[in-house]
């Protein structure tokens, strides 16, 4: 190995493996002993410190911060005139000074590299010795973007540095950061502490116990050219298939032969040679060439052995970099090993100081001026970033190429997902963005809800705004049971306004008061402080004596009291001050309907009046003026554009151009003509994205600082491990989550977006309905059926089967537009007419329940051209009692024999009787004497429905998968699982169906821990996530127990009821098996459920798990470490693991 550059840390930790695994331990560890008396001699001699003038900060920071204020305040002018939102703008001042940021840094290192390589701050951070970038970039470049104590992002960066000092907000924005740091440090450490605990008594008893289980199934892993190679070393290989790729015909036979010669030299040659070998880099590099390949390895998630792990299954000892040792124990390693990176990272969380360092967007510029050239065959869609900007996302990799006058050629790849920036081909300026992809894979952060209130008072109105409204199931309950609903109150409170489309929400200025219905308005053209604006008499209800107060007055008459408080008055009428003046003496005796005296109200505003409008409600009247403050005035001969003059409804926006010379300050709606003047209602615009939810209807009024919208936001957080925790927490604890997504049941084709039926409302759009409904195309995995073309009708509809039949014994019958499935039923569960027993059965489900219908339809069979018809058929159903129906067929059964249908028997009716509620009916065909088959109606359309304001993730005519999420949330891990069990067990029977769900959900569920640790650039075997998955997903629950003693509802390991099922099977009297399901179980309940108490008497709940067992009588077999502690045996693993195994011998006196 031949070094010719700079040794950092990366690279000693190269040259430090690779002498491991050439050398041994004794070399390698004496070249480490070496090479620390080497750096530490260095070290004492250069002496290297850091100075003051050694911070030295670049020249380019203006420049970089000039930029990002000019982009800022376009982005701002943009908000202002409501073309983006606020959270778009929001975002988009995040990105800009991310970007600033990271350009600063980028500029400091490459300062640092070629001008100043010696300088002692780089050699420190860049060998790795202390201290990372972000620490540089603080100290030479801008503190940058901060987080608040809540982890959100705070819009103002620190734009100084350490050298150039902070000021006071710098330094009080700054402590946020610092002291959520501290606080994590002291707090989390604890939490990482007791994970670590749960990960242990969980996987605590598993030991290396066999050598080989001889398993035949593995997990598959994809090896490509470019593939990460680690998880695979030290791994035992089971199979392996080579792909050969498919070329169109008119390529040269010589490629052909060239490669059937290279398949043939690795079948003959390289694949004997690897099976059943432990993978290593020497072998996996042999495999590469011959890539794709896919690689069935063995697993501990696969394997066979009973309460403990194949050294076969296992693989190597990563620290030794050998097979793996009998007797070790590879539980605990393994929960040390996820456990150790989360005390890690929690402090060094302390030394971050909250800054944001997130680059989550990578921009592509173009490297010269030229010709941008975009395929014919670009598949893209039209889509709005979260920055505001209409770009295209492209639906597959495409390639771009940038030509320019030279002839030069620069090609372009952007992934799935990218963002283009140019719509058609076109010149492009050297440095200008052509696309955007993104860093990271995962969501867009955390959904908040985000109010948005008014700045002014005044008129809201909808421009392109589709509002759906919702109507709430449950009402709101008053905590007060004096308090009435008013009935005028009810339903409008109770609907729901949801925005479905972009759009902009006006705000008109204007003066809003709310006065009673019974007020006699005074003054309508002015509006002055001095003089009332409208005037309200007091009568008295009843007679008596009065007594007058400040605020209030009492009437004491015979037969009843009254008392009358202003301040609630007070209190309602906005915008005004009130005046009392009372035409009565205090204690003098008043007649029923005397006048007492008189309120007048006076405005708070003044100036002229332009226009008036008003709103009646039960007992308030919403007077809307508008004044002279509401209003700006154009004159004429500073207009070009005479379609201001003629168009009345003509809104103008700040920031357009008014003549060749000046623009719009603001913006308005117009509201007259006055001579060679033009008159505009000054009004703000707020743009509104999809699904907020609004509180107004189109001409309400609205009060300033009231809350109008609601705007759903992605917030971005600072990630680090700190909430990377919680997260892997919330997996292994099996946690249900709050925002679930909704998951595919079946696979298919996005098809479909129905929005309910719209209504015209006025200038907006309003639609009654409160689910969107998203329509699949489902793929039947069969390729057993076809349609006679003779026989189809425009009508038909033409179905597409991919893939291949997963189970044996099935047909699927196309019969006109509908499919059924030919699926065998079991003989038991049959009866002919002279039985009546409950019996269970598959159905599936008609139009309509309870209800006679016939069916004027042939049935078309289609096999080895031969035909048979199946003449009209009639279904009865029969209520029974509440919840339970009767099925019987009127017509005679059918033979279903070499394809064909025969009649059988004498019209003999069949009856089935089921407990459960009636969702399915089906069609018997008989076989022969013994076998029977039905007709599933198989549906090729899914309807899925769910809230209007959860977002989807998939387009039209995009493929989705089974259990993959259609909308934004989190994936409930229960859900899936289940979804899988449902979709497998249906195919495959219960068994089959179990292991195949259980082994694709493991492998998502390692994925899914896995990712959180390499978001924080942590490395973990996934060896050691498989062990801790297999203990969770270890254990079923009894749905309906069968012939064993098991109780319904009672968690029972896998291992036990699948050697049960073998042997009900194996033997001559047909035992009825267990049905199951398998489940998710958390690492608590794991450790307490295990077959023994006294490891989980140590855990947690020492009390009822020691009770428990002792009124069952327990019995504890000793088998894991934990137990042998507390006991003060010796443990059976290590080098006492020959004692147990040669004890366990002695004892049941196994021979060879």
């Amino acid at each position: 190995m031949l070094l010719t550059r700079t040794v950092t840390k990366k690279i000693l930790e190269a040259i430090v493996h690779e002498t491991f695994t050439q050398f041994g331990n004794l070399s390698s560890s004496s070249l480490l002993d070496s090479l620390k008396l080497l750096g530490f001699y260095y070290a004492t001699t250069a002496g290297i410190s850091i100075n003051i003038e050694d911070l030295k900060t670049p020249d380019s920071k203006k420049e970089f911060l000039d930029n990002a204020n000019k982009e800022i305040d376009f982005v701002s002018n943009q908000w202002q005139q409501g073309l983006i939102s606020d959270t778009e703008r929001f975002q988009t001042i995040i990105d800009t000074w991310n970007l600033a940021t990271e350009g600063l840094k980028n500029r400091i290192i490459d300062y640092y590299q070629n001008f100043d390589p010696a300088n002692n701050l780089y050699i420190m951070a860049f060998s790795g010795a202390r201290g990372n970038m972000s620490q540089v970039r603080q100290l030479v470049g801008m503190r940058g973007l901060m987080s608040d104590q809540e982890g959100k992002i705070i819009d103002l960066p620190i734009q100084t540095n350490f050298r150039e000092g902070l000021s006071s907000i710098d330094y009080i924005i700054s402590s946020y950061g610092a002291r959520k740091g501290i606080v994590d440090t002291a707090l989390k450490t604890a939490d990482s502490g007791y994970l670590t605990r749960r990960l242990i008594y969980v996987a605590q008893d598993l030991v290396i116990r066999e050598i080989n289980c001889s398993t035949k199934e593995g997990i598959i892993f994809l090896l490509n050219s470019n593939s990460n190679t680690k998880n695979l070393i030290g791994r035992t290989l089971l199979s392996i298939k080579s792909f050969l790729p498919i070329r169109s015909q008119n390529q040269t036979k010589f490629w052909f032969s060239k490669k059937k010669k290279k398949q043939e030299f690795f079948q003959t040659k390289i694949l004997p040679k690897i099976l059943d070998q432990t993978l290593n880099e020497e072998l996996l590099q042999e495999l590469i060439p011959f890539a794709p390949l896919t690689l069935n390895v063995r697993s501990s998630l696969t394997c066979k052995s009973n309460g403990s792990i194949c050294q076969k299954c296992y693989g190597w000892d990563l620290a030794q970099g050998k097979k793996i040792s009998l007797g070790e124990a590879v539980g605990i390693i393994a929960a040390q090993s996820i456990g150790e990176p989360g005390t890690q990272l929690t402090m060094r969380t302390f030394h971050t100081g909250g800054i944001f360092t997130g680059e989550t967007n990578k921009q592509i510029f173009a490297p010269f001026s030229g010709k941008f050239l975009i395929p014919k065959t670009l598949k893209a869609f039209s889509y709005r970033t979260n920055h505001g900007v209409l770009v295209l996302k492209l639906q597959q990799e495409t390639k771009f190429t940038i030509l320019n006058w030279k002839g030069e050629k620069k090609e372009i790849f952007l992934n799935v997902g990218s963002y283009l920036y140019i719509a058609t081909t076109s010149f492009v300026k050297k440095g200008q963005l052509i696309g955007e992809y993104s860093l990271q894979s995962f969501s867009r952060g955390i959904r908040r809800l985000k109010p948005i209130y008014t700045t002014i008072a005044g008129e809201v109105k909808f421009e392109n705004l589709v509002v759906r409204k919702i109507l709430r199931e449950k009402k709101e309950e008053f905590p007060n049971e004096f308090v009435s609903e008013d009935e005028g109150w009810g339903i409008e409170e109770r609907i729901i306004k949801v925005n479905q489309d972009d759009g902009v929400l006006w705000i008109a200025s204007g003066k809003i008061f709310s006065l009673p219905n019974e007020v006699k308005m005074l003054s309508l053209k002015n509006l002055f402080n001095q003089k009332a604006l409208a005037k309200l008499k007091i009568i008295s209800p009843s007679k008596g004596f009065i007594k007058i107060k400040k605020n209030s007055f009492f009437i004491f008459g015979q037969q009843k009291e009254v008392h009358f408080e202003f301040t609630s008055l007070i209190k309602s009428i906005k915008n005004c001050f009130i005046k009392f003046s009372f035409l009565v003496r205090n204690h003098q005796y008043i007649d029923e309907h005397t006048v007492i005296g008189s309120i007048e109200i006076f405005s708070c505003y003044e100036g002229l009046v332009y226009s008036i409008r008003y709103k009646d409600s039960k007992y308030m009247r919403t007077f809307f003026f508008i004044t002279e403050s509401d209003i700006f005035k154009i004159n004429s001969d500073q207009v070009n554009d005479y379609s201001l003059f003629q168009n009345k409804k003509t809104i103008i926006r700040s920031g357009n151009f008014l003549n060749e010379t000046s623009i719009f300050s603001r913006s308005g709606f117009f509201l007259k003509k006055d001579g060679f003047q033009i008159i505009y209602q000054h009004a703000i615009p707020i743009f509104l994205t999809r699904g907020t939810i609004l509180n107004y209807n189109q001409g309400d009024f609205v009060l300033e600082n009231k809350m109008f919208a609601t705007l759903i936001n992605y917030t971005q957080q600072t990630e680090d491990i700190v909430q990377g925790l919680p997260k892997i927490e919330e997996l292994i604890e099996a946690r249900k989550p709050k925002e679930k997504a909704f998951l595919a049941i079946k696979p298919g084709i996005f098809i479909k977006k129905c929005m309910g039926n719209e209504k015209r409302v006025a200038n907006s759009r309003t639609i009654f309905n409160g689910i969107i409904k998203c329509t699949l195309q489902e793929f039947f995995p069969d390729l057993n059926s076809k349609t006679k073309k003779q026989q189809e009708k425009e009508n038909e509809k033409q179905i597409i089967y991919l893939g291949q039949s997963l189970s044996f014994k099935e047909e699927i019958i196309v019969f006109q537009e509908r499919i059924y499935k030919v699926i065998p039923i079991p003989s038991p569960f049959i009866l002919t007419s002279d039985l009546t027993e409950t019996g269970e059965i598959y159905f599936f489900t008609l139009k309509k329940k309870g209800k006679k219908e016939k069916e004027m339809q042939k049935l078309l069979f289609y096999k080895k051209e031969k035909f048979s018809f199946w003449q009209p058929f009639e279904i009865c159903l029969k209520t029974k009692k509440k919840d339970k129906f009767q099925t019987s067929f009127q017509n005679q059964l059918f033979q279903y024999k070499y394809g064909k249908l025969f009649p059988w028997g004498n019209g003999k009716k069949i009856s089935i009787y089921e407990n459960k509620k009636k969702e399915k009916e089906d069609l018997i065909l008989q076989y022969n004497t013994t076998d029977f088959y039905f007709l599933e109606y198989l549906n090729p359309l899914k309807e899925y429905k769910f809230p209007l304001t959860s977002s989807l993730l998939f387009e039209i005519g995009k493929f989705i998968d089974l259990g993959e999420p259609i909308t934004e949330g989190i994936i409930d891990a229960h859900e899936l699982l289940d979804l899988l069990f449902q979709y497998h067990s249906t195919f495959d029977g219960i068994l089959r169906g179990t292991h195949r769900s259980l082994l694709k959900f493991q492998l998502v569920f390692v994925n899914s821990i896995q990712s959180i640790y390499q978001s924080q650039g942590v490395n973990i075997s996934s060896k050691h996530i498989e062990i801790v998955v297999r203990q969770m997903t270890s254990k079923v629950k009894i749905k309906e127990p069968g012939d064993t003693p098991f109780l319904p509802g009672e968690l029972i390991r896998l291992s036990l009821l699948n050697e049960i099922c073998y042997i009900f099977k194996s033997t001559k009297f047909r035992k009825k098996i267990p049905k199951y399901e398998p489940v998710l179980v958390s690492t608590t309940t794991s450790s307490l459920s295990k077959d023994g108490f006294l490891s989980a008497a140590g855990f947690q709940e020492t009390k009822r798990v020691l009770t428990k067992a002792a009124l069952e009588g327990s019995c504890d077999w000793l088998r894991g470490l934990k137990e042998c502690i507390i006991l003060g045996r010796l443990i059976p693993a290590g080098s006492a693991f020959l004692n147990y195994k040669n004890y366990l011998d002695s004892v049941y006196s196994f021979k060879d």
